[in-house]
């Protein structure tokens, strides 16, 4: 579990080598730059929360977290669209993107999360 508060900085790519990691929970943080595209490699995640954060692009690797049941994006700001890959999060009973700023448009593949 990877718990972080009070940090700066960026994620790093090295993120994606850990294998294992199934809680990753980023609150009021002051990271900044890009979600990074490896953190799609995290399949044993099953809790995803990011709060606080002005993240770029939500990349579409984010869609192959097969496990994830928690997908929160909170009190944020996102650029872009939200990628389609992430409406097939099958075990995604949770899936919050609330309170963030974000331009374009949300497909109606949005239907698929049940």
């Amino acid at each position: 579990m990877i718990s972080t508060e009070s940090l700066i900085g960026t994620i790093p790519s090295e993120i994606g080598l850990l294998s294992n990691l199934a809680v990753f929970v980023s609150k009021d943080d002051k990271l900044t730059g890009f979600i990074p595209s490896e953190m799609g490699c995290l399949t044993k995640l099953t809790t995803l929360l990011m709060e606080g954060m002005s993240f770029g692009q939500i990349p579409s690797e984010l869609g192959l977290l097969s496990d994830v049941s928690l997908f929160h994006f909170v009190d944020g700001i996102i650029s872009g669209t939200i990628p389609t890959q992430l409406y097939g999060l099958t075990k995604c009973t949770s899936f919050w993107i609330t309170n963030v700023a974000a331009r374009g448009t949300i497909s109606s593949a949005i239907e698929n999360l049940k």
